[in-house]
C-alpha cells in the first residue's frame, strides 16, 4: 500500500540523515585531535614533563617541616584567671554580672554557680565542659598511635565524628583541621595535663586565619573571666567589634553569640545606655551623667 511506502521512505531518510551526523562529528573529534596534538609538539619538550614539588610534604596537623622536625607556632597563650571585681565594678556587680551572663549564654541552664557542672549539647562546637575539652585532648594526643586498648585505625574510627566537625581554618594547613596541642609550662589548674608527667600544662589549639598563632580552647566556666578581661579591663568597655576582634585573636570558640550575650548584660554598658538594672557605685553613677 502507498502509506507502508511513504512510511518506509521517510525510516530510509531519517537513517541516511542519522548516519550522515554521526559521520560528520566523528570528522570533528579527530579535527580536533589532530590539533591538540599538533599543539603538544609544538610545545618545548620541558614543559611537558611533571615538575618537582618544590615545597616538601605536609604532616597532618601542623604548619610547616623544617627538616624532620615539626614547628608549631610559638605566640603567647592566654590563659584567663579568675576576676572578683574590676573594670569599675565591685565584687557584688561582678558576681551578680557573672550570674546573668551564664543564664543568657546557656538559656537558664546554668548559672555561676553551676556552670562547671553544666554539660553543654555535644553538638555545640564552641560551648565545651572542662570533661569534654579533655576528652578533646585525649583524641588529639593520641590521634597518630591510637589509645584505650585500640590501634591507631581503630582509635580514629572511633573518633571519626570529632574529626570531621572540626572546621577548617584555611586551605594550607596541611589537614582539614587546625587543631594541634600546645605544652605551656607550669601547671595551670583545669586546662589539661601533659599526658602524666606533671610539669607542663597541655592545652588544646586552633590555628589562627592566617595559619600562623594557635588561639586556645576554653571550657564554658572560663568564659566570663576571658571576656571579662578583655572588655572591662583592657578595653575599658568598647563595643563588640573591638571585643570580638581581640578574643578572636586569642580563643578558638568564643563566637559572636557569646560575645553578645557578655556586652547584653554588662552592668556598665548597660548604665551607659541608660536602661543597667545593676546599682552602680559612686563613681560610675558619676561616670553615666557625664555620658
Amino acid at each position: 500500500p502507498l502509506e507502508t511506502r511513504l512510511e518506509a521512505n521517510n525510516k530510509d531518510k531519517k537513517r541516511r540523515a542519522g548516519d550522515a551526523s554521526l559521520l560528520a562529528k566523528r570528522a570533528r573529534r579527530q579535527s580536533s585531535g589532530d590539533d591538540l596534538q599538533s599543539a603538544e609538539e609544538a610545545l618545548p619538550s620541558t614543559t611537558m614533563q611533571q615538575q618537582p614539588q618544590s615545597n616538601p610534604p605536609r604532616i597532618k596537623g601542623q604548619v610547616q617541616l623544617e627538616g624532620h622536625n615539626i614547628i608549631l607556632p610559638a605566640n603567647e597563650i592566654y590563659l584567663p584567671e579568675y576576676y572578683a571585681a574590676g573594670g569599675g565594678m565591685t565584687e557584688d556587680i561582678v558576681s551578680s554580672f557573672r550570674d546573668n551572663f551564664y543564664r543568657t549564654l546557656t538559656r537558664g541552664r546554668a548559672d555561676a554557680s553551676t556552670i562547671d557542672q553544666w554539660t553543654p549539647p555535644h553538638g555545640n562546637a564552641n560551648l565545651k565542659s572542662k570533661a569534654q575539652l579533655a576528652e578533646w585532648i585525649h583524641i588529639a594526643m593520641h590521634w597518630n598511635t591510637g589509645a584505650d586498648g585500640m590501634d591507631a585505625g581503630a582509635f580514629r574510627a572511633k573518633h571519626k565524628t570529632w574529626y570531621s566537625r572540626m572546621k577548617p581554618v584555611t586551605y594550607n594547613l596541611g589537614r582539614r583541621t587546625g587543631i594541634h596541642l600546645r605544652q605551656l609550662d607550669g601547671i595551670a589548674e583545669g586546662y589539661g595535663d601533659d599526658g602524666g608527667e606533671g610539669t607542663c600544662t597541655t592545652v588544646l589549639c586552633r590555628y589562627n586565619k592566617a595559619g600562623n598563632k594557635s588561639t586556645v580552647y576554653l571550657d564554658v566556666g572560663r568564659l566570663f573571666d576571658a571576656l571579662f578581661q578583655i572588655h572591662a579591663l583592657e578595653l575599658n568597655h568598647r563595643g563588640r567589634d573591638a571585643t570580638k576582634n581581640l578574643a578572636d585573636e586569642r580563643y578558638a570558640n568564643v563566637p559572636d553569640g557569646t560575645v553578645r550575650a557578655f556586652l547584653d548584660t554588662c552592668p556598665v554598658c548597660n548604665a551607659r545606655r541608660g536602661h543597667g538594672s545593676v546599682t552602680l557605685p559612686m563613681d560610675l553613677t558619676a561616670h553615666r551623667q557625664e555620658l
